[in-house]
């Protein structure tokens, strides 16, 4: 027995499907235009990188659990020690949180300012490009593992 389509159904076949094509196609086309990765400028330091000050107090003013301040500062500190320690690593790696429209220039940039205070995206990212460094992983390597878990 077969299942007989009303004529809705008949109509809606095509339209589904060129939907469906449109998708696929976008979908290939945005992964052709993956995010690049800035080249570390020569020299590049943590001179920027913002001391515990600067941080500590977007953090109080961004928790609203007094009771969390103290890990949320805990691991926000453990972020901006880590960037202090990877600059150049940091430099050349795209941010995902896509700050660039606020006009950072790579993940560094975040922790330059208090962006990676509020952005488990900036953290998380750094956090896998300072295990890797750690681990001996050139830059190369470390892109291809970030744009891996985030892109």
């Amino acid at each position: 027995m077969g299942h007989d389509m009303d004529r809705r159904q008949f109509v809606m076949l095509p339209v589904l499907g060129l939907a469906l094509g449109a998708a696929d196609t976008w979908r290939v086309r945005l992964s052709r235009f993956a995010p690049e990765h800035p080249e570390p400028r020569p020299g590049i330091t943590a001179e920027k990188v913002l001391a515990p000050a600067s941080y500590e107090a977007e953090v109080r003013k961004l928790e609203k659990s007094r009771k969390r301040i103290k890990s949320v500062t805990k691991r926000v500190a453990k972020s901006y020690e880590q960037a202090r320690e990877i600059p150049e690593v940091l430099d050349g790696l795209y941010c995902y949180c896509d700050c660039s429209s606020y006009g950072h220039r790579s993940l560094l940039t975040c922790f330059e300012v208090v962006q990676a205070v509020g952005c488990w995206s900036c953290k998380e990212e750094a956090e896998l490009a300072y295990t890797l460094h750690k681990q001996g992983k050139t830059l190369d390597e470390i892109r291809e593992a970030v744009d891996k878990k985030f892109d």
